[in-house]
């Protein structure tokens, strides 16, 4: 399929698409971000030895998905960090296990600068994540919304297993 992961950092050209995609999928859960403040979260994730860091599959250079680690995703839980967030592959490309490959790359960005837990929250895919090793720790009324809270320890061993698990399972 020729799909390439990328740091959003090579991508840049990317972000507004990228924003009006999750502004469409997510607004409900961050009522109070317009537009243009998604774009500048987005923007924000230009990194690539630090959080908030994304990468981005491409096809050629068409656009599929995008995933990231970010300090904070719930404003509500600030005592929890770092979050993977933003996990999104476009419509056509589901079922295609790019997600897991979004997701294990992330796995793999995260322990290379060092990061050994990461925390998700999501109102609709919390079986896809348990059956990929994540564990709920909390189940919340976010913006109007139930979501679940969920976190995953990382270290060698368990990033290759995940790896495996997310690519072969999806």
């Amino acid at each position: 399929m020729d799909i390439e992961i990328n740091y959003l950092f090579h991508k840049k050209h990317l972000i507004k698409e990228i924003a009006s995609l999750f502004y469409k999928e997510w607004s409900y859960l961050h009522p109070q971000k317009t537009l243009k403040g998604f774009q500048n979260s987005i923007a924000e994730r230009v990194n690539i030895d630090k959080i908030p860091l994304a990468v981005v599959a491409t096809k050629k250079e068409e656009f599929i998905g995008t995933a990231c680690i970010k300090e904070f995703d719930m404003d509500t839980r600030k005592d929890l960090s770092p979050w993977l967030a933003g996990v999104y592959v476009q419509e056509k490309y589901r079922g295609m296990r790019i997600g897991g490959m979004l997701i294990s790359r992330i796995y793999k960005e995260a322990e290379r600068i060092g990061i050994k837990k990461l925390y998700l929250f999501t109102p609709t895919a919390e079986a896809y994540y348990r059956k990929h090793g994540w564990v709920p720790i909390a189940q919340e009324i976010y913006n109007g919304t139930n979501v679940v809270v969920m976190e995953i320890y990382l270290h060698s061993s368990t990033v290759t297993g995940l790896r495996d698990r997310f690519l072969k399972t999806y």
